[in-house]
């Protein structure tokens, strides 16, 4: 019979839709854990260029230096800490390892493992590595955005343009968040990727 092996390292995942400080929040994380001297490594999906290849950028600016992977890499002994960025493309077609078994292996060794990423897509689906790396977390963090329509808390992400794949690459011009109350599934379809009518609306401006 197999010995299980006692965990030594935390796992937490920072989730939410966009625009709701993830990427802010794993920055601040990570910094907290340089200033205390702990050696950390952070690691972002290759296909994730937006703001910058080798850093991860918050939407504030905020930023620390990042590795562009598309494969897991060798991870050096002294690091204790490993902070993955937009996690829910730590996945096939754009991710070749197994991130749940590299996880495993890492907390397994007593590194600490912090995760910022989507909860579910603009359909409200969730990605399935994010499902799979739910079931090994001690801590989740759950942040909300605000409603770019009534500024009420958003748990949802809203897609106003481009294609209708569930993945596109983008920011404030193809995404919105959005309070439940205004964001419908039921309007994406080819039309709407045009012209979204609640663009229409009145927009609240804190």
């Amino acid at each position: 019979m197999p010995v299980k092996v006692a965990r030594k390292g935390r796992l937490t995942m920072i989730l939410g839709p966009m625009f709701a400080g993830k990427s802010t929040e794993l920055i601040r994380r990570g910094l907290a854990a340089r200033e205390m001297g702990e050696e950390i490594l952070v690691l972002k999906p290759e296909i994730d260029d937006r703001y910058h290849r080798e850093r991860v950028v918050s939407h504030s600016g905020e930023w620390l230096p990042a590795i562009p992977v598309s494969i897991w890499p060798e991870i050096p002994k002294e690091i204790s800490n490993v902070l993955l960025d937009e996690v829910q493309f730590f996945d096939k077609p754009w991710f070749r390892s197994n991130l749940s078994a590299m996880v495993t292996g890492l907390l397994n060794d007593g590194v600490h493992v912090t995760t910022s990423g989507l909860h579910a897509d603009w359909r409200g689906k969730q990605f399935p590595v994010v499902r799979t790396l739910r079931t090994l977390a001690n801590e989740i963090v759950f942040l909300t955005a605000r409603c770019s329509l009534c500024a009420k808390p958003a748990h949802h992400t809203a897609k106003l343009g481009g294609t209708l794949e569930q993945v596109q690459i983008g920011g404030a011009d193809l995404y919105e968040p959005r309070c439940a109350e205004h964001w419908h599934v039921s309007d994406i379809s080819t039309a709407t990727m045009n012209k979204h009518p609640e663009r229409d609306s009145p927009v609240y401006v804190p």
